[in-house]
C-alpha cells in the first residue's frame, strides 16, 4: 500500500522516508513477475533502464530550463 510523506520537504530524512515506501512497492512488483516467469535480474535491469529514462529525461528538461533563458540572453 503506497504511504503518503510525513516529513517536510526540507528535512534530510526524507529521502530515507521516500525509499522505505516504495521499497515495499518494488519488492512487490519484482515478485508478481518473477511468479509469471520473468527472471529477477531481467526485472532488475528493465527497473533500472526505465529509472535511467526517466533521470536523463528529467535532466534534460532541467538543463533546458535553466540554459534555454541564459543562452537567449546571449545571442
Amino acid at each position: 500500500m503506497f504511504s503518503c510523506p510525513k516529513l517536510d520537504t526540507d528535512d534530510h530524512d526524507r529521502l530515507v522516508e521516500c525509499k522505505s515506501a516504495v521499497a515495499s512497492e518494488v519488492t512487490a512488483l519484482v515478485e508478481r513477475y518473477v511468479a509469471i516467469g520473468w527472471k529477477r535480474h531481467e526485472i532488475l535491469m528493465s527497473i533500472g533502464d526505465l529509472v535511467d529514462t526517466e533521470a536523463v529525461a528529467r535532466a534534460e528538461f532541467f538543463r533546458e530550463l535553466v540554459l534555454h533563458p541564459v543562452l537567449s540572453k546571449v545571442n
